[in-house]
């Protein structure tokens, strides 16, 4: 299923996520750049009109030991415990950046013009 958004398209695939640039998005890029620390902003959108949530460090959301970027479908935040996700779904999924250690994943998707993360 592909999913178009302001500056960002989701295409969800068996075992990954592929984030491609909007032309608005390469337009926002071409102003204020793409970078680890303002892709947020990026993903705003999404976060606000689905079930997807960005995560710059997956670990510090709970979810293992690993500080690599994610996204998480259908997961929600506990309410006994702001910090723990939890799933009320037996699709929920979460993806991540495989190759986080090597290269951000913010340049692959501003030179590729896509950027694949996996599920886990």
């Amino acid at each position: 299923m592909n999913r178009n958004y302001r500056y960002l398209s989701i295409e969800e695939l068996n075992n990954s996520l592929i984030i491609s640039l909007t032309d608005e998005g390469k337009e926002k890029v071409n102003e204020d750049g793409l970078y680890y620390f303002n892709f947020c902003d990026y993903f705003e959108d999404i976060q606000c009109n689905s079930e997807f949530i960005y995560h710059e460090d997956l670990g510090d959301s709970g979810f293992g030991l690993t500080s690599a970027p994610g996204i998480s479908d259908g997961y929600y935040l506990s309410d006994d415990n702001f910090n723990e996700y939890i799933t009320s779904f037996d699709d929920s999924k979460l993806y991540y950046f495989n190759d986080y250690m090597v290269v951000d994943f913010c340049e692959v998707l501003n030179s590729n013009g896509q950027v694949i993360f996996q599920t886990v």
